[in-house]
Parts: C-alpha cells; sequence; structure tokens
C-alpha cells in the first residue's frame, strides 16, 4: 500500500517520541504483545520478538528512519509504535503496533500520520507499507488514512510503486 506523505498538524493530548535503538526491548514487548492471537501471530517467542526489533533498528529492513519513527509509551511499557525504514530506497511502515488493551484511542492513527508529516518535511513523497491479507483491522485503518493498495508484495522485492 502507498501514501503520499503531507504535513499533518498534530493531536497535542497524545505524546509520543522518537524511536531510538536503545528502544529495542520496550519495542520488543510490545511486538510479542500486539501479534499473539493475530493472523500475524507465527509463535514468536520474546527474544524472537526482541531480535526482530533489534534488526530493524540496525538495518534490517534498510536504514532506519528514526526522524519518522515514534512510540507512546506509559512509565513501564510501550504501548503504540510506528517504526519507518528506508527499504530499497523508498520509505517503509515496517511495523505499527498497538498493545491490545491500548487499541481504540487513536495512538496508532497518531503515530502513522506522525510518520507520514515527518517524511514529508523531509521530503519523501511517499509512504509504503506492506499488510497481510486478511488482517481486516490493519487495513480498514490504513484505508482510512488514504493508503492504496498498489499491488501484491513478494518475498526480497521493494514495495509496488504501480
Amino acid at each position: 500500500m502507498r501514501i503520499n506523505t503531507r504535513e499533518i498538524s498534530a493531536d497535542d493530548c497524545i505524546r509520543s517520541a522518537q524511536i531510538f535503538s536503545d528502544d529495542y526491548k520496550l519495542l520488543g514487548a510490545l511486538m510479542l504483545c500486539s501479534y499473539r492471537g493475530t493472523i500475524d501471530d507465527e509463535g514468536e517467542t520474546d527474544v524472537q520478538c526482541i531480535e526482530e526489533i533489534k534488526g530493524t533498528l540496525a538495518g534490517k529492513y534498510g536504514p532506519f528512519l528514526d526522524f519518522a519513527s515514534f512510540m507512546i509509551c506509559d512509565s513501564e511499557k510501550a504501548l503504540s509504535a510506528s517504526a519507518v525504514t528506508e527499504y530499497k530506497g523508498k520509505p517503509l511502515l515496517a511495523f505499527s503496533m498497538t498493545n491490545p488493551t491500548h487499541q481504540g484511542k487513536g495512538y496508532a492513527r497518531f503515530l502513522i500520520e506522525r510518520s507520514i508529516s515527518a517524511l514529508f518535511k523531509k521530503g519523501w513523497p511517499e509512504l509504503y507499507l506492506v499488510v497481510t491479507e486478511g488482517n481486516a483491522p490493519a487495513e480498514f485503518l490504513y484505508q482510512k488514512l488514504g493508503f492504496k493498495k498498489v499491488g501484491p508484495a513478494l518475498p526480497q522485492q521493494p514495495p509496488p510503486t504501480s
């Protein structure tokens, strides 16, 4: 899926922070609880989730774009996150995750919009993502945000462009 970037005014009621490489443990725990029991759950352990996030932040899916990656935390844990990488020359929303106990509060939408706006400010014209077919809640959110389907995602290929 693809969306044109644009400036989006931030909601002052939600506090978020930029993601940095040392946030991998918080984000790994968020990944584990966010994906458990969903279509994207492949039975990963907490260690596997931490390693996946650590790899993402270290460049597994291209350079990590920290200026466009954000999370919402409480005093103990990450509640939601939007992580963007540069995959084969294109900005890719590598992960959008929200703790199930905090879904429905607009956190994912807020963070993705913040990522879209940050990319726009840096001159990136588009943001791409790949969503698992059948992940209805995610597909609904992305379409509501304005993402358009551009073709099937293929392993080891950049996001489709047409």
